[in-house]
């Protein structure tokens, strides 16, 4: 009995003191980014008695990590489309880069020269505003295209950053399943991939699905993309556009295949910076591509009513808005069409373009749909009027549509192709091409 009592009391004190270097660990990491606090489990020991230490429990809530990491991502997006969103505020609202400033002062000097036509410092005047005025269109259009080369350069770092990641968790995964299967603690190892799932919910949204066997995680991306599978990690990639080579996508790259997930991704850094570009810089410049082909083609429908100092019709203040160089600029072919295609746009209604760009896909030789990315309206071919569309020649196609007229040709007369895809953007460069015609102050046409 005695030697029972003394074994009894002998569990104990090891169970304790077991118990006592959980607290002790616990005490010690207590600044530790990432640790978990621990807890010994204590158990009877059936029918020879005593009490035993059969686990020491990890204090941790997954539900609970899955909802930070969540936040986190949705935060990360947030903050990093605050950060481009105020960028673009004071492009557009500070004096030395708005055009609204150069506008007024535009304004200002055609009511000058308005008020005494014959003076030809009026004239000149106002021929140094409107060049401004120009030089100020093709301004803010560079700070924004800027703007894009520096979101590329931000998803490039970001890829950059959820490959180490993804790297780190698939060999903490591999070390877990070693560790587990040798009856060895884990809790260190677990705190250690939570941290870097947390650092990953920087960049980007995720899902995981846990392996309670092995002790292995599986991280996806997107729509179901796994980025980490057991101890292997695939890779994203930045990719350029097929279709606009400003542009960086984002694919997975599994094995030898690559597959672009630009449009699946939310959350993070990446999510945001993403989005930022979707739903606002490429608007905007739409937007102020709108206000040049307006202004423009308003001043110089205008001018060219009028007289000068010569007696001779005004000519065009500005640039032509359907310029050969303007009309090719507004159409973007997708690098992997089968057929070589020649198309332009043609500016019909200013007021009735919207600030969209449009991607338009062939389903067959001689049906496609249209769709418009502002707002996700889709057209197929039949939905178009014989005074709207003109496939009637092999390899030709003549599309009106929101204010704009694309016409398009096969290089061999040959009929368009299944797949095919072609980016419509009819006002996204207007602010880069729009230049000065008139330069003579005596052809500036005031008289009626």
């Amino acid at each position: 009995m005695s030697y029972g009592l003394l074994n009894i009391g002998k569990q104990a004190l090891t169970s304790n003191q077991t118990a006592l270097s959980v607290v002790g660990q616990n005490i010690a990491n207590v600044n530790t980014d990432g640790y978990s606090r621990q807890r010994p489990e204590f158990a009877s020991r059936e029918n020879i008695g005593g009490v035993e230490v059969y686990d020491i429990a990890r204090i941790a809530d997954q539900f609970l990590n899955r909802q930070i990491w969540a936040d986190k991502a949705s935060f990360s997006n947030a903050d990093m489309f605050k950060t481009y969103a105020n960028e673009l505020d004071n492009l557009l609202a500070s004096e030395a880069t708005s055009i609204s400033t150069a506008m007024d002062n535009y304004f200002g000097a055609l009511q000058t020269a308005v008020d005494d036509p014959t003076s030809l410092p009026n004239r000149e005047l106002f021929v140094a505003q409107a060049d401004a005025l120009v030089r100020r269109f093709n301004d803010l259009d560079a700070n924004l295209e800027r703007q894009n080369g520096s979101i590329n350069g931000r998803l490039e770092s970001s890829v950059a950053q959820v490959n180490a990641i993804a790297r780190n968790i698939a060999e903490l995964n591999d070390n877990l399943r070693i560790a587990k299967a040798g009856g060895k603690d884990v809790n260190e190892l677990l705190d250690k991939r939570d941290a870097k799932l947390d650092e990953l919910a920087k960049y980007v949204n995720f899902t995981t699905i846990e392996n309670n066997k092995t002790g292995e995680i599986g991280v996806y991306i997107g729509k179901g993309e796994p980025l980490v599978v057991g101890k292997d990690a695939n890779e994203l990639i930045a990719t350029v556009d097929p279709a606009d080579s400003s542009k960086l996508n984002v694919s997975t790259r599994i094995g030898n295949n690559l597959a672009d997930i630009t449009s699946q991704l939310n959350g993070g850094e990446i999510g945001g910076l993403l989005e930022y570009r979707d739903e606002i810089l490429d608007t905007a410049r739409d937007q102020i591509g709108i206000i040049t082909l307006a202004f423009a083609e308003t001043m110089n429908d205008q001018h060219m009513k009028g007289m000068d100092l010569d007696g001779e019709l005004g000519g065009r203040l500005f640039t032509d808005i359907n310029s050969a160089t303007a009309r090719q600029n507004r159409v973007l072919s997708d690098g992997r069409n089968a057929v070589n295609v020649s198309s332009t746009i043609d500016i019909t209604n200013t007021s009735e373009l919207k600030a969209s760009e449009y991607r338009m896909v062939f389903n067959s030789e001689n049906s496609f749909t249209l769709i418009r990315e502002s707002d996700g309206k889709r057209w197929d071919s039949s939905d178009f009027s014989a005074s709207e569309l003109d496939m009637s020649t092999q390899g030709e196609l003549t599309l009106k549509v929101d204010g704009f007229e694309l016409n398009m040709e096969t290089a061999s007369g040959g009929n368009f192709a299944g797949g095919d895809q072609f980016v419509l953007r009819p006002a996204r460069t207007a602010a880069s091409d729009i230049g000065m015609v008139m330069t003579d102050p005596r052809d500036l046409a005031l008289a009626s």
